[in-house]
């Protein structure tokens, strides 16, 4: 539960606020709380064939659902799938750390850095992910607590009205771009047969999801209540500005650098996920007894697919904003809902 909710909540706690603002203005909580329940239906779909297939990845059960072929296929729709994404954290992440904190430095440089030293905690595997994240997620979401709590007293709430003042059509617009990244658990198809009770997997995915509705809503709250709608809309990382807005009695400021760190840690975790899913992913789908032989390879693909993908943070955002959503739902959702279907059809897998 603690892996899952560091690797939905990391970068969209970052990132989500302001793009959703910008498309469902004040409302946009209620974005929050749509793709909360877009996230709890792909949790459903990936548990119930997680349950149906107990020793397999969806990458495995794809070709005894759908025959060899389109078995593959699917398969190497979920390698490319995991590899894109991770190159759009790395080079979020790198993004981050150039436009905030130094800017004379080249992205690449945050790049390589990153990937190398997730290839060194993969070799560990997946427990060693997450016990790594277990350093992490507690101080992360305790920094959370306690800056909503120091930015409250700067909160106005009548800001947040009238609701729904442009009806509920761009509620649902600002929905798909969040619905991609709660559809991020995903990722349970991969570990499910990894866990010692799987019949929990379900629990711990729901929970995980709820977690990280409240806290998302809560970022878009706290974001126009404190900035207004249209500054919120146009300020590109307006949770980071919230933690350095932090000043009381000129003695308790400066909460950034604190922040960050354990920031950067979470992130690191997410990377190193999305790492392994997909060497564990392209050994299944090869058919190899381990994945370790392809750490590196998968490495140097990342790193130059983060660079080459995006052209500038401009490019980066938009990329996020128009088109993510979409193209992510219809591999987070689409693909293992046809699969379900068709297990059920065929009466494939455990009851």
């Amino acid at each position: 539960m603690w892996l899952l909710i560091t690797t939905i909540l990391s970068t969209a706690i970052l990132f989500l606020p302001s793009i959703v603002v910008a498309e469902a203005k004040q409302d946009g909580w209620l974005s929050a709380i749509f793709a909360t329940f877009v996230g709890l239906l792909v949790m459903l779909v990936v548990s119930t064939l997680g349950l149906k297939f107990p020793q397999q990845t969806i990458v495995e059960y794809s070709e005894i659902i759908l025959g060899r072929f389109l078995g593959k296929i699917v398969g190497l729709v979920f390698i490319w799938f995991f590899l894109h994404m991770n190159a759009i954290v790395v080079r979020e992440f790198a993004e981050f750390m150039v436009v905030s904190f130094m800017p004379e430095t080249p992205l690449i440089v945050f790049i390589i850095t990153f990937v190398l030293l997730s290839a060194f905690v993969l070799r560990g595997g997946i427990e060693v992910i997450a016990r790594t994240n277990e350093v992490f997620f507690p101080v992360l979401i305790l920094l959370v607590i306690i800056v909503t709590i120091l930015v409250a007293k700067d909160a106005d709430f009548t800001r947040l009205m009238p609701v729904l003042e442009r009806g509920i059509s761009p509620v649902l617009k600002g929905a798909i771009m969040p619905s991609g990244w709660q559809g991020e658990i995903v990722a349970l198809a991969f570990l499910l047969p990894y866990l010692n009770r799987i019949h929990e997997g379900r629990r711990a995915g729901s929970l995980s999801l709820l977690i990280v509705g409240f806290f998302l809503v809560l970022a878009e709250v706290l974001t126009v209540a404190v900035f207004g709608a249209e500054v919120a809309a146009r300020t590109m990382f307006p949770t980071f500005v919230l933690v350095r807005y932090i000043s009381i009695a000129e003695f308790l400021e400066h909460l950034d650098p604190f922040f960050m760190v354990f920031w950067i840690g979470s992130v690191f975790i997410k990377i190193t996920l999305f790492y392994y899913i997909t060497c564990l992913a392209i050994a299944q789908w090869l058919n190899l007894r381990d994945y370790k032989p392809v750490t590196l390879p998968v490495a140097t693909i990342t790193s130059a697919l983060s660079v080459l993908l995006f052209g500038n943070i401009t490019e980066l955002v938009d990329f996020i904003a128009k088109v993510w959503g979409p193209y992510a739902l219809s591999i987070q959702l689409g693909i293992p809902a046809l699969l379900l279907v068709v297990a059920m059809l065929r009466r494939q897998g455990k009851r």
